[in-house]
């Protein structure tokens, strides 16, 4: 499947052209990192066995899970209101989008990237639907830059909102 050739929302299309009208140029200019001393004290909760992702899925993402990879999603991954469902489906192709098109700029990643997380950022219920998509997208990949390019999207989401406590321990696991 060629995912460039997959559909965008028009608010999406509507940034990624009036980014190529002008010259995108990074605002961002590196320095040298602070000297400060790491003080390691996480450690994983003592339960992480009892939470593998695959019995997640198997609970709570029923038939959706059973979806092939690479495709687009027919049904969301979890159970949503019919508005947040499509907003889901839209984001699937985004993702795949993300994760599989070799030929995005840098710039393109960036914007694509930014509006996946805004929409969880901005839209509560979609936020363990991105999760979950993301792991799905992720799972057992033999491509393996499709697959580091969703464990990206994965970070980047995971800094920017929580997933519920229901899918805590199994993302972390």
């Amino acid at each position: 499947m060629d995912v460039g050739m997959l559909e965008i929302p028009a608010e999406l299309s509507a940034r990624l052209r009036s980014a190529a009208g002008r010259q995108h140029v990074s605002g961002v200019t590196e320095v040298a990192p602070p000297q400060v001393k790491a003080q390691n004290t996480l450690i994983l909760p003592l339960d992480i066995d009892s939470y593998p992702f695959s019995r997640y899925a198997n609970a709570t993402l029923k038939d959706g899970w059973c979806q092939p990879q690479g495709y687009s999603l027919q049904r969301p991954l979890t159970s949503l209101e019919p508005e947040d469902a499509r907003t889901a489906l839209e984001i699937h192709k985004l993702i795949l989008r993300f994760s599989g098109d070799s030929d995005l700029s840098g710039w393109q990643e960036q914007i694509l990237g930014n509006y996946i997380v805004e929409q969880g950022q901005t839209r509560p219920p979609l936020r363990d639907e991105i999760l979950a998509q993301l792991a799905h997208t992720t799972w057992g990949r033999e491509s393996e830059e499709v697959a580091l390019r969703g464990w990206l999207l994965l970070a980047y989401c995971l800094s920017t909102f929580t997933p519920s406590p229901a899918l805590d321990k199994p993302l972390l696991k």
